[in-house]
């Protein structure tokens, strides 16, 4: 006994779906987990009369809307700014427009901002964007 033609092709596409199901589902699960892995961590504190950010992982576009929504304390912030980026290990043009931000509501109210444990490449990058000369280092 036979199956008729329709019911084949019908298994076919079936299996067909399955297939791209399942790998649409494996591709999910992989670029989630690449994400996770590149999970940004802010973390603002104030000690001795300074507000302090502390930044862990890359500050790309996937992060920025969350970090910039983290640091906006910074932003209203009446005291000395110091941005710890020693576990940072890069920045985008979109972290880099965070930190402009940042700096413009900072020399408005006259107050410094300081940048703590940049790296070499980071220091680079900055230096490329024309950003050197808006912050005072820490090293």
């Amino acid at each position: 006994a036979t199956a008729p033609s329709n019911y084949v092709k019908k298994v076919e596409s079936f299996e067909a779906f399955g297939f791209f199901f399942g790998f649409s589902i494996t591709y999910y699960y992989l670029c989630k987990q690449k994400l996770n892995k590149n999970k940004m961590k802010t973390t603002i504190e104030e000690q001795d009369g300074q507000l302090i950010a502390i930044l862990e992982g890359r500050l790309d576009t996937a992060v920025s809307e969350e970090v910039e929504e983290a640091m906006s304390p910074l932003r209203q912030a009446d005291k000395d700014i110091v941005i710890d980026c020693t576990n940072l290990t890069y920045i985008s043009s979109s972290g880099l427009r965070i930190f402009l931000r940042i700096v413009k509501s900072a020399k408005a109210k006259k107050r410094p901002i300081y940048l703590k444990g940049m790296s070499a490449n980071l220091r680079s990058i900055l230096s490329m964007a024309g950003f050197l000369n808006l912050f005072e280092f820490i090293d």
